[in-house]
């Protein structure tokens, strides 16, 4: 221990002497102090933060030394979650508007980010936790809305796309967040122009709209909703397709902005101004095929007629995608591309995860007179600290004994028939964890809508519950049929 704290004031002496210096070379002079000793006891990351508090007490600049942070990460002499754990002391260091200042650091070193984070898992939820908290922080003011905006955008850089902390498992929706209209207070209020091509019922039916669009699945409800869900998009699209953008002549899509965000307003005044901006309508498509996605995708299957609606509607909205300012075609296609993975996901989960790999070719048999070394026999082991872990790993089962993964119902069916036996509930095979476990596993290869409904119920006896729920339906349906 008082090494390491020798370690840490010699590094603290030797970051404040060369601060100014180039990253190379203070990492020269540094490594003269840590040599090989391993990151643990070298004390480099408590003098680090030291550091740091110095630079954000003293308002210096604090970009070279970060720099020199990745490298000394990128060497082994620090764990990589550490820099985000600067990162975090930076954000409750600085004010919100130093961070938007300073935030450009980040979005340019975003993909030495993405590198770390790579490099070790663990550092994922620190990182998370750090870009979250900021958020937490900021208002929800027009200007801090476009700095809420360059947060997500530089965490999607920065994490897999596949990264537990974006993906949406069972398919919540936010029905918290609200949008409302005064639509009586504002048909007295609004007058629009005379050549105005947006009318106040117009507007009213695209904030309705927008409503629905909060919650999708309601559209399927009954056929009054899917019907105003209809004519509300039909009538928005055509809009956008007569009006023409607000677009200066003289500008180059060059020098627009990638990280721009704002928040549009319902006031009915705005809403021609807002028909003609060119990222509200971005907005608004993209969002038209995400909805469109989820009809065409989603749990319930749609009648031919409504997905015949539906995709008309969807190749509108990729055409007018296509054509909107800055960038249009390369937009569309990028959404198309993210929305076909994730239909094509979708359905691969629905046929139950079937296997990529292709099936292996026959081998041709070796030469008689050829020697051929015997398959080494896999090692036993005593103890792996589970009985079952051990029994399976002694087992002396070959592939080809092996049967595959039994089907979801043929799996359940001894569960099933302890039912109908009135058998006591603590004497059931659905009790046991290890049964439970494999359940499961079999149940998300093969039944991708099952998990929602179990992940809705009692945490304890969700198992239970949801096999008790399906006996009784197929009990139903053989009365129905005799």
């Amino acid at each position: 221990m008082t090494n390491q704290l020798k370690d840490k004031d010699a590094i603290l002496d030797c970051l404040e002497h060369t601060s100014g210096q180039s990253t190379n070379m203070r990492w020269d002079k540094l490594y003269l102090i840590v040599g090989d000793a391993p990151r643990e006891h070298s004390g480099i990351e408590t003098a680090f933060r030291f550091h740091l508090d110095h630079l954000i007490r003293n308002q210096l600049d604090v970009d070279n030394f970060l720099e020199l942070a990745i490298l000394v990460i990128n060497k082994g002499k620090m764990r990589p979650k550490a820099i985000f754990i600067l990162l975090q002391d930076i954000f409750r260091g600085y004010s919100n508007k130093d961070c938007s200042n300073w935030f450009s650091f980040i979005e340019k070193h975003s993909k030495d980010l993405h590198e770390i984070c790579n490099i070790d898992s663990s550092s994922k939820p620190v990182a998370v936790k750090g870009f979250t908290g900021l958020l937490k922080n900021l208002s929800k003011t027009s200007e801090e809305t476009t700095f809420c905006g360059r947060i997500l955008v530089a965490l999607t850089r920065i994490l897999p796309l596949s990264d537990p902390s974006g993906v949406n498992k069972k398919g919540l929706i936010n029905t918290d967040n609200i949008t409302e209209f005064n639509v009586d207070a504002e048909r007295n209020e609004m007058v629009l122009e005379d050549d105005s091509p947006i009318e106040f019922k117009l507007h009213s039916k695209f904030w309705s709209l927008i409503q629905i669009m909060q919650n999708i699945p309601t559209v399927l409800e009954n056929q009054e909703t899917w019907n105003i869900f209809l004519e509300n998009s039909s009538s928005v699209l055509e809009t956008f397709k007569n009006v023409e953008l607000d677009i200066p002549d003289d500008l180059d899509e060059s020098e627009l902005s990638d990280a721009y965000f704002t928040k549009f307003l319902t006031f009915a005044k705005l809403i021609n101004l807002e028909f003609k901006d060119p990222y509200f309508r971005r907005h608004i498509l993209i969002q038209f095929l995400i909805c469109f996605q989820y009809l065409l995708s989603g749990p319930t299957k749609l009648s031919d007629k409504k997905e015949s609606d539906i995709r008309s509607l969807r190749r509108n909205t990729r055409s007018l995608l296509s054509k909107t300012f800055n960038q249009g075609q390369s937009i569309s296609r990028s959404i198309s591309n993210a929305l076909n993975r994730e239909h094509n996901w979708m359905e691969w989960k629905k046929e139950g995860c079937p296997s990529f790999e292709n099936k292996e070719l026959k081998r041709k048999l070796p030469p008689e007179d050829l020697e051929v070394e015997p398959t080494p026999k896999r090692p036993k082991y005593d103890s792996f600290g589970e009985s079952v872990l051990d029994s399976l790993w002694n087992e002396s089962l070959t592939i080809d004994e092996f049967d595959g993964m039994k089907k979801g119902e043929d799996f359940l069916q001894n569960a099933l028939d302890e039912i109908d036996e009135e058998l006591p509930k603590e004497m059931r095979m659905v009790r046991e964890p290890v049964y439970i476990w494999k359940a499961m596993r079999v149940l998300s290869r093969t039944s991708f809508n099952t998990i929602q409904d179990i992940g809705s119920l009692k945490k304890d006896e969700e198992l239970e519950i949801w096999m008790e729920k399906k006996k009784g339906v197929h009990n139903n349906q053989a009365m129905d049929e005799e």
